[in-house]
């Protein structure tokens, strides 16, 4: 993801959750752009 400020991507996870829950995640600070790759489907 890219922050205001910084031109450069930083790296971040995200966790898991399981079919049929909710999930929320949050950052002290809004986000420019999001890349996602290495997505798999089961």
């Amino acid at each position: 993801m890219r922050v205001p400020g910084n031109p450069t991507w930083q790296e971040t996870s995200v966790v898991p959750v399981m079919p049929g829950l909710f999930g929320l995640e949050d950052w002290p600070h809004p986000i420019e752009a999001i890349a996602v790759f290495a997505v798999q489907a089961d």
